[in-house]
């Protein structure tokens, strides 16, 4: 017995003709569970050595999930996660290391759950922390405001133009993956944009403004070719519905900038 309620009525390790190694069968609440791990599975395909995923990946994945858990994505019921694991995902898919990888999965710890630099250096390395410190644009303590959202952003994107592509490529993916989860909530609500509008700290002229100063940065530098054109697309589209954006609400209040 582990757990109450939880029997694992098998430990010995099974290697079954998929690949997988079964090392339990977990019987709870009438559910019968397998815990396995390793094989070498049935695809075709192979993933060099240098570019499979260590157990650090995991780990951040682990950590990330746990620091959010309870978050949610701005003015939807979409878990947090969710948007970390796509930012991930475009990583890997622009040939990002390992390292980048890490990174976006732990971009927003700083940012949303006063983790602190110390942490992420302690468990990830000095590599990883950079490029999520540079990723940042605020590391607030337990009950510190953040500065205004035009003022953090102008000092965030004046920093981001002495990073490398190793930062600017975790930037990229996250902006890509921002920028098109705008763009079909826009879509879903096309008879009543302004709700989507309305979610954020900054109107919409200030938004398309922030994307295309981003845009304008990695372009002039060294960043995969794809992840380039596919953030460019989604800027342009998204100056686009700035451009004819009805007023919102933060319009209709003295703004602080």
């Amino acid at each position: 017995m582990c757990k109450e309620g939880l029997t694992i009525t098998r430990r010995r390790k099974v290697t079954e003709p998929s690949g997988l190694v079964v090392i339990g069968v977990v019987h709870t609440a009438g559910v019968r569970l397998r815990l396995s791990f390793g094989g070498d599975g049935v695809a075709d395909e192979s993933l060099p050595e240098g570019r499979q995923l260590s157990d650090q990946y995991l780990a951040a994945l682990n950590f990330a999930g746990v620091k959010h858990r309870g978050q949610a994505r701005k003015g939807t019921d979409i878990p947090y996660l969710g948007h970390l694991l796509i930012v991930s995902g475009i990583v890997i898919e622009a040939a990002g290391s390992e390292v980048q990888a890490t990174a976006a999965l732990l971009h927003d710890v700083v940012e949303d759950q006063y983790v602190t630099e110390q942490e992420i250096l302690d468990e990830f390395g000095e590599d990883v922390a950079a490029i999520v410190m540079a990723c940042s644009d605020a590391a607030p303590a337990p009950g510190e405001s953040k500065l205004p959202w035009r003022q953090r952003k102008e000092h965030h994107l004046a920093r981001l133009q002495s990073c490398g592509p190793e930062v600017l490529l975790v930037a990229a993916a996250d902006k890509i993956h921002n920028c098109e989860a705008i763009l079909n909530d826009l879509e879903l609500h096309q008879d009543d944009p302004v709700q989507v509008w309305n979610r954020f700290n900054a109107t919409p002229a200030d938004i398309a403004w922030y994307y295309t100063s981003f845009l304008r940065t990695i372009m002039a530098n060294d960043v995969h070719p794809g992840v380039v054109a596919r953030l460019r697309r989604g800027v342009t589209a998204l100056a686009g519905h700035a451009a004819v954006a009805p007023m919102t609400a933060l319009e209709g209040r003295p703004v602080v900038r």
